[in-house]
């Protein structure tokens, strides 16, 4: 059960080690399609700098919370910015920021600590749908609801997946009790027998004692020795 267990866990990080892998490495060449595309203005290349902070985030190992609440930060401001400045800005780089955000939702569901699991999804969240205010207040309309739509499905993966580790993390603990409490009935079953040979062993000498039969030194040091060598030993 412990090596299946193992393997699966394995499996299962491996699974997503290879998964996020390839979303960069698309993420990295569809960037620098963009760029070999040409870019108008220095703010584009900015907006492809934090495509690239939004996909780093959504690769963090380590830190995974401090990365998405820096992640809906950076984002969220730069969205407010575009918002209020330039409402008709229209950059391709933002495919791969909402992809970046999608697989950050789905890792922050799955994997941050139930404390601050619920604002730091929310947060993210928010970010992914306010996305379209960067074009037009028609684009926000078209594409608010298709963006829920895809963050309800990523919340819903990282649902599962925290799901199947909790399910594991339970299978793993029932073991180990079912373990313990194996060893606990054999260590009781081996303490038993021993006690129950010291027991006869002293009801035979306590009897011959009081049937008048005398036993040497030396067949008594044999008896109680005996009864020594069936103690348990640590």
């Amino acid at each position: 059960m412990g090596e299946a267990g193992a393997g699966l866990d394995r499996i299962h990080t491996a699974g997503g080690c290879l998964a996020r892998v390839v979303y960069v490495g698309l993420a990295c060449l569809y960037l620098l399609a963009v760029l070999l595309t040409g870019l108008d203005s220095g703010f584009e290349l900015c907006m492809i700098l934090v495509a690239l902070v939004v996909t780093a985030g959504a690769m963090a190992v380590r830190h995974l919370t401090g990365w998405a609440i820096a992640v809906a930060a950076v984002s969220g401001l730069i969205t407010l910015f575009i918002a209020l400045a330039s409402p008709d800005f229209q950059g391709m780089s933002v495919v791969v920021e909402i992809g970046g955000l999608l697989v950050l939702i789905a890792r922050v569901v799955w994997k941050t600590p139930r404390d601050r699991l619920v604002p730091v999804a929310v947060a993210l969240t928010a970010t992914l749908m306010a996305l379209p205010f960067r074009a037009s207040t028609i684009a926000a309309v078209l594409f608010t609801a298709p963006l829920g739509v895809l963050a309800a499905v990523a919340i819903g993966v990282g649902l599962y997946l925290r799901a199947v580790d909790a399910r594991r993390s339970r299978t793993l603990a029932a073991a180990r009790r079912d373990e313990r409490l194996e060893l606990a009935r054999d260590l009781h079953d081996f303490v038993a027998h021993h006690v129950t040979g010291i027991v006869v062993q002293a009801q035979a000498a306590r009897f011959a004692a009081q049937s008048g039969a005398g036993q040497s030194p030396e067949q008594l040091d044999r008896m109680f020795g005996g009864s020594r060598r069936r103690a348990p030993r640590r």
